[in-house]
């Protein structure tokens, strides 16, 4: 089976010296045994790690997700259990829940909804006790998903940067790219300029600021007197930051009277610190994967399911992704007929094509999603989002 090449590509790895978890030795893959472990033996625990900004929506998903599978035969007598793990409030912590989770007993998985730097160290943590590993939130091309038991459902930043240019160069020709200097907006401010550099868009300013620096006007000066001469050297400005940094650089464009179009390389989905930045959030464009007005009858399902179990709230990509992560591990168990995470992770790659509410997920051989669902843009006006045709204005709103 494919998770066998896999896991050769590791043992490989690992003789050349796999390095980088807490105590800075070398970890070696763990023995394979193909014993086939029954279902019937206790409940099926799976992790889910979330952070402050996405955590009540991945709980909704997985939630609405886990009463469904529950109801098939298979888990009547072994039932799924979600344990939810919160990032720690301390940077460098991370580890520290990881290590948690791999003491856990009855964990075949974990459904990582961070964007940790600490991603590859985590797949190998897991691996080698025997627990899947999958991705819902890190998009860096920067991670290594070496191990066989590590899965990828979104699209890594060189994929969606692609698709985000091939949306916004039938609009504008000259944009700005802003970013935090971490790994993480690095790369994802690098992977929209050098796709920017394929199309017919000029990236005609580059701006990067550390985290701790928190006022940018500064910085913001020299694209601001560009703009003022010539309105044509600049049609929008691409920012890749956190969410909160978003809110904060939004504002801080907005104060220098910069009046193009922004696009968010992250999905604003915490609509309260938008509506926080008031007219000045107006007009922000962001990328995203999931429409729930979209006419695909698995969106709609799933839209239709979400709204009846939870009414005052409205189901979003993390919801979303969620639901779909937990509903693969599922059909992927009740294929295997085992709960051995090796034959899990086997069902998981030999699908030609995974489909839900996120759309077709296709994995290729190292775990990481191929192709994915049509991108769509959505903007934020006036305390609410709406998605944009292929050939809508932007701005729907003036900033």
């Amino acid at each position: 089976m494919r998770i066998f090449i896999r896991l050769f590509a590791v043992v490989i790895i690992g003789m050349a010296g796999l390095s980088g978890c807490d105590d800075g030795g070398a970890l070696k893959p763990p023995e394979i045994s193909l014993e086939n472990k029954e279902l019937g033996s206790g409940p099926i625990v799976i992790g889910l790690l979330t952070s402050v900004t996405n955590h009540d929506s991945l709980q909704r998903g997985m939630q609405l997700a886990l009463e469904e599978i529950n109801e098939r035969p298979t888990f009547q007598n072994q039932p799924m259990q979600v344990q939810v793990y919160l990032e720690p409030k301390f940077p460098n912590n991370e580890m520290g829940i990881v290590q948690k989770i791999a003491k856990h007993h009855n964990t075949i998985a974990v459904i990582n909804g961070l964007t940790s730097r600490y991603t590859s160290a985590t797949d190998r943590i897991l691996m080698t006790s025997n627990i899947l590993h999958i991705l819902v939130a890190n998009t860096s091309t920067s991670v290594s998903q070496a191990s066989p038991l590590s899965f990828r459902i979104i699209s890594n930043d060189r994929i969606a940067s692609k698709k985000i240019v091939a949306n916004l160069e039938r609009r504008w020709r000259n944009m700005a790219v802003i970013n935090e200097r971490s790994g993480m907006f690095v790369s994802q401010a690098k992977a929209f300029t050098e796709s920017a550099a394929e199309s017919d868009i000029h990236i005609s300013h580059s701006i990067s600021y550390f985290s701790w620096e928190k006022d940018i006007r500064q910085l913001l000066w020299s694209l601001r007197e560009s703009a003022n001469k010539n309105q044509n050297l600049l049609d929008a400005i691409y920012i890749a930051c956190n969410v909160s940094d978003s809110v904060s650089i939004i504002n801080q464009i907005r104060s220098m009277n910069i009046r193009v179009p922004i696009i968010s390389s992250v999905e604003l989905d915490d609509i309260a610190q938008l509506q926080a930045a008031g007219t000045a959030a107006n007009g922000v464009v962001m990328a995203t994967y999931f429409n729930p007005d979209a006419s695909d009858p698995a969106v709609k399902d799933f839209v239709k399911q979400f709204k009846a179990k939870y009414p005052n709230n409205q189901p979003d990509i993390w919801a979303a992704r969620a639901y779909v992560a937990l509903s693969m591990l599922a059909t992927s168990i009740e294929s295997a007929k085992t709960v051995n995470v090796w034959e899990v992770a086997s069902e998981l790659l030999l699908p030609e094509k995974w489909y839900g509410a996120t759309g077709a997920i296709i994995f290729g051989i190292g775990g990481d999603v191929q192709k994915h669902a049509p991108m769509y843009l959505k903007q934020y006006c006036n305390g609410k989002f709406h998605f944009l045709t292929e050939d809508q204005p932007i701005p729907l709103c003036p900033p």
